[in-house]
């Protein structure tokens, strides 16, 4: 019915009640619910704020509560329990705890303003269990080598949670704590905060350097002009890696410490990863100074990785790899060691496979710092073992698991050495060797051939390639057949003195090969067959002119011709031998039984001797003809000036026949007519038999009617063409003058000129084009005059003024200065005239 609570201690309360008036029945205990509502404590759990219950026997009416928080505010209410039924909660009351001596205070820490002065601060107690009224900061001097002495402590009182410390000793340790007080009294003191006297801004630092390193250590020294010895017992060294060009574990990057001796100056760090940087510091008193620096390279530590062959033809390799993860240094090159094996097919029967190398070789090459590298010139079907190892400044080391490759099955390489050893006017016997790379083994060979040049009268054929294939007969053997074996064949069916061009393609299971170098060789002369188109012309009673052509196929080269002649008369038959050098003409003189009713032939001979004889002509009274001439290019022909052209003619009847000196070239065109001669410098150039003119570049003076006369013993014959030449550059008939014009009329320039074909206009003012889009000039052009009206000149359009002309031979330009006169005005206004 009623609650009475007594604050016993800052801990504890008495909470007294009387039972209730009714109880409706037999009491059986008293519920007890209490919680706390404020306190200047601090608790991380929350829970603590939650109601408290307790049961009390029914008998007792009073409970004692303990372990209640200092200077707290509580609040308790009672409740009564029968048998049947648990009653409400009594009035509540609330009630508070005493105060007590509070806990310390928490992080004490100090900072030095400058040489003499620190700044100190803390929190408040965790659990200040009152007010508190004011805080003692206690502060003492010592030395690492000597221990505190309570008579030198000095202390400051502060109601604040921070006091500034003067006239201190400058590098001197403090060992400063703080005690908080309530109206209860002081409580414990705080954790001891030792610190040295100095201001970072004044404190001298350490001067490091890296004093020696290796390839696994850097040995570091430093130096300080603070003496340190009684306020420190060590410097602290911490290092951690930055860099590396090896592989390394998250480790490398872990900050390593160590502590060297205050007397100590110089530390040497080992076991660190080669060629890789580092940072390095050194510390007193949490006062850190570092450096940087790398290790030396050394050999590396191990192998390339990865190292794969791809096969890329018949003759390459592609070799890639990895570096190696413990390079200690730079990579410059890697060394790679190979050999190689011929591929074997197996043994026993197989074709007659011939090779020009050894069957297996090894060899090394170096490559700059790449890692993957493509290696040519190898042997076809060839396998290869491949090792490398990597290479820095200091040197190479480990080499890789060797790797296994096989160059693709592929074409040989060419046969070599072919040569022509033996050769008749008809066959070439072509030997060769077998290629340097057989890619497993040549099964045949084709020779290819054709013909390049020749004397002879030939068909199409002989200049289109030919092949013959040289078949490898199978054989048995046990063991691989020689190396590098000569082969031969013999090419028949040849033209004599005819030049070859002679090549030899190997053949494998494979492939072809490329062809071999090309030979060159010609047959050697064979006899000529009989000269063509003998003819025979009686000049007159005492002269017979026989004439021929040369053999269609001379064999080689004709040295001499021999004609025979033969005639009977009554009493004897007559014969008569004549040897000509190369000329292909015989003047026979001699009575006219002798030169009547004759027969002859004619033959060629080579070095090899003559050949057979013509079919013979028989003499029957010839008769003597007038040439007659025809043009090969009609009556007329036309030329673009520049270009060259060919005018020739033919004689298509003469007995006795033209020759050169009887042939005459004349031109007639406007200035007269002209003898052409031999030829007019280099322009005009004529042939051997004065029947063709090939005139090198036209020009307008060769425009004319060219006449050809022709005469022999009998008469005269003539033929003409008429040359027209077309296309002349432009010539400007009338140039521009200079003129003077009025501002305010307009300009008129004319500018007329001849051309073929039609010239293009093109009119420029101060070296720039006039374009009509500005409405004060006009241009009106035809084929062959164009004429620039300016209208309403003003002064802006005095200057030169230019016209151009040109077609596709050439230009042709012209230019005049116009001046404009305008009005007239004053040069100086006259001045005032005063009296």
């Amino acid at each position: 019915k009623t609650i009475q609570v007594q604050t016993k201690t800052s801990t504890s309360l008495l909470l007294e009640w009387q039972p209730p008036p009714q109880p409706h029945g037999s009491i059986l205990q008293y519920g007890i619910r209490y919680q706390i509502l404020f306190t200047p404590n601090r608790f991380d759990d929350y829970t603590f704020y939650y109601p408290i219950h307790l049961s009390v026997n029914s008998t007792e009416t009073s409970v004692y509560l303990r372990g209640l928080e200092p200077y707290s505010d509580y609040q308790f209410c009672v409740r009564t329990q029968n048998e049947v039924y648990t009653s409400s909660n009594s009035i509540c009351i609330e009630r508070g705890t005493f105060e007590d001596v509070p806990s310390p205070p928490v992080n004490v820490r100090a900072t030095a303003i400058d040489n003499t002065t620190l700044s100190v601060f803390w929190d408040l107690p965790l659990n200040p269990n009152g007010i508190i009224v004011d805080y003692k900061v206690e502060y003492m001097t010592t030395t690492l080598n000597t221990s505190a002495n309570s008579s030198d402590v000095k202390s400051v009182t502060t109601t604040k949670n921070q006091v500034t410390l003067t006239d201190l000793t400058y590098l001197s340790m403090y060992i400063i704590t703080v005690v908080a007080r309530t109206s209860v009294g002081e409580g414990n003191s705080s954790s001891e905060v030792v610190t040295l006297m100095f201001n970072e801004s004044y404190f001298p630092l350490i001067n490091i350097t890296v004093l020696d390193k290796t390839a696994t250590s850097l040995t570091v020294e430093w130096d300080s002009s603070v003496h340190l010895i009684n306020i420190t017992r060590y410097y602290q060294i911490r290092y951690r890696g930055i860099s590396s060009e090896n592989s390394v574990s998250g480790s490398f990057y872990d900050v390593t410490e160590t502590t060297v001796d205050i007397n100590s100056m110089v530390y040497t760090i080992t076991s660190l990863e080669p060629y890789s940087e580092y940072e390095i510091s050194v510390s007193v008193l949490d006062k850190y100074t570092s450096v940087l620096s790398r290790t030396l390279e050394s050999v590396p530590s191990s192998a390339p990785r990865f190292l794969k062959i791809s096969s890329i033809s018949n003759t390459s390799l592609l070799l890639t790899w990895e570096p190696p993860d413990k390079p200690n240094g730079i990579i410059t090159h890697y060394q790679v060691d190979y050999s190689g094996q011929r591929y074997a097919y197996g043994y026993g029967y197989y074709p007659a496979y011939y090779y020009c190398q050894s069957d297996s070789f090894s060899n090394t090459i170096t490559i700059n710092g790449n890692i993957s590298f493509n290696l040519s010139n190898l042997n076809s079907s060839w396998n290869y073992n491949f090792h490398i190892r990597a290479g820095n400044n200091i040197g190479l080391n480990h080499y890789s698991r060797s790797v296994n490759g096989r160059t693709l099955a592929g074409a040989p390489s060419p046969p070599i050495n072919v040569t022509v050893v033996n050769n008749t006017a008809n066959t070439l016997q072509v030997e060769w060797q077998s290629p340097l790379q057989t890619a497993g083994g040549i099964s045949f060979y084709e020779v290819t051939y054709r013909g390049v040049s020749t004397r002879n009268l030939v068909n199409e054929t002989f200049y289109q390639t030919a092949n013959v294939t040289y078949e490898i007969h199978p054989m048995y053997s046990d063991s691989y057949p020689p190396d590098c074996p000569t082969e031969s064949i013999t090419l028949s069916g040849l033209e004599p003195y005819s030049v070859y061009k002679i090549s030899v393609i190997a053949v494998n299971i494979h492939d072809f090969s490329s062809n071999s170098s090309t030979t060159e060789i010609r047959t050697l002369q064979d006899v000529p067959s009989a000269p063509v188109n003998v003819s025979l012309s009686l000049m007159n009673n005492d002269t017979l002119l026989v004439t021929w052509e040369p053999p269609l196929r001379p064999n080689g080269i004709i040295l001499y011709y021999e004609v025979h002649k033969a005639y009977s008369t009554d009493s004897q038959s007559t014969e008569i031998y004549y040897n000509i050098t190369t000329s292909m003409q015989l003047f026979i003189t001699g009575n006219n039984s002798s030169l009547s009713n004759c027969t002859i032939r004619v033959r060629a001979a080579t070095s090899v001797g003559p050949g057979s004889w013509s079919f013979a002509g028989v003499v029957n009274n010839v008769s003597r003809k007038i040439p007659r001439i025809v043009s090969n290019n009609g009556t007329s022909v036309s030329v673009s000036r520049n270009d060259s052209i060919v005018l020739s003619f033919s004689i298509t009847q003469a007995v006795p026949p033209v020759t050169p000196d009887n042939i005459v070239w004349t031109i007639t065109n406007s200035s007269g007519t002209f003898d052409l001669g031999s030829g007019e410098g280099d322009n005009y150039v004529f042939s051997e038999d004065r029947l063709t003119l090939r005139i090198q570049r036209a020009r307008r003076v060769d425009a004319g009617t060219y006449s050809v006369d022709v005469s022999n013993a009998v008469g005269t014959a003539s033929a003409e063409i008429t040359l027209m030449v077309t296309g002349v550059s432009p010539q400007i008939t009338t140039p521009l003058r200079n003129t003077t014009v009025v501002e305010g009329q307009s300009l008129i320039l004319t500018c007329p000129a001849v051309a073929d074909p039609s010239p293009v206009f093109v009119w420029r003012f101060r070296g720039e084009r006039i374009s009509t889009i500005a409405n004060k000039y006009e241009i009106v052009s035809n084929n062959s005059v164009s004429t620039l009206t300016v209208v309403g000149v003003g002064g802006s359009d005095e200057g030169d003024y230019n016209c151009s002309v040109s077609n596709r031979f050439g230009p042709d330009s012209t230019s005049a200065f116009i001046t404009i006169l305008g009005p007239p005005t004053f040069l100086m206004t006259p001045s005032e005239i005063r009296d």
